[in-house]
């Protein structure tokens, strides 16, 4: 089966999500936490905040920070945590916000890189949202689930993996190599819905289309 296009929803990349995720919020919460906190955000359930956020600007960092920015989300400092990604993709540009909601902190990730080559396909540029809670939130995962109104393409615990349109933001019926080739065609991008005991998160991702092969 062709690679998923999500980094870690690989069965070999099985805990990287987590792993992910709770070095995002751990980083974070080591800068100058305290004060971050000092200016709280406009209260929203993390599943509205991913959606108002990265859906409703599909993934592009520059309306999504602006938003965020005027929420009273926190800037913190560039290099505040490894611009890696799981399954070996890199952030070439990235930012992190911060602010607390009933006491936790929340993290929103937003970058631009590519994903990791293999045997099977070369690296592609993708663009990257990624909205954590530092406590479980099942209120919000079932908000989120119940918004997709389908099946996830893939579920590798603690996260699965959804095909969406951008335009709609549901959830695509395809399944196995055809949902894991579709997003490079345009429209299309992958959500990752992650229920871990020491996070909840969401993350969007849009990777650019495949270049059109020159006829011969």
């Amino acid at each position: 089966m062709r690679r998923p296009p999500w980094p870690c929803a690989a069965k070999s990349d099985a805990g990287a999500c987590v792993r992910f995720s709770t070095l995002v919020i751990s980083a974070a919460a080591s800068v100058a936490f305290a004060g971050a906190l000092a200016g709280a955000a406009q209260a929203q359930a993390l599943d509205e905040e991913f959606r108002s956020l990265c859906v409703a600007h599909k993934g592009q960092a520059t309306p999504i920070l602006a938003a965020a920015d005027a929420a009273g989300w926190t800037a913190l400092p560039a290099g505040a945590t490894p611009p890696q990604l799981p399954g070996g993709g890199t952030l070439k540009s990235y930012a992190i916000r911060l602010h607390a909601a009933g006491g936790s902190p929340r993290l929103l990730v937003v970058g631009e890189g590519s994903t990791a080559p293999s045997d099977s396909a070369p690296s592609v540029p993708l663009k990257i949202c990624f909205v954590a809670s530092t406590q479980p939130d099942p209120q919000s995962l079932a908000n989120e689930k119940a918004a997709l109104k389908g099946e996830p393409m893939l579920v590798q615990p603690p996260a699965a993996i959804y095909l969406v349109d951008q335009n709609t933001g549901l959830a695509s019926p395809l399944k196995g190599d055809a949902a894991a080739a579709k997003p490079k065609a345009g429209g299309m991008a992958t959500v990752m819905v992650l229920d871990a005991p020491q996070a909840t998160a969401f993350g969007y991702q849009v990777t650019q289309p495949a270049p059109l092969l020159p006829a011969k």
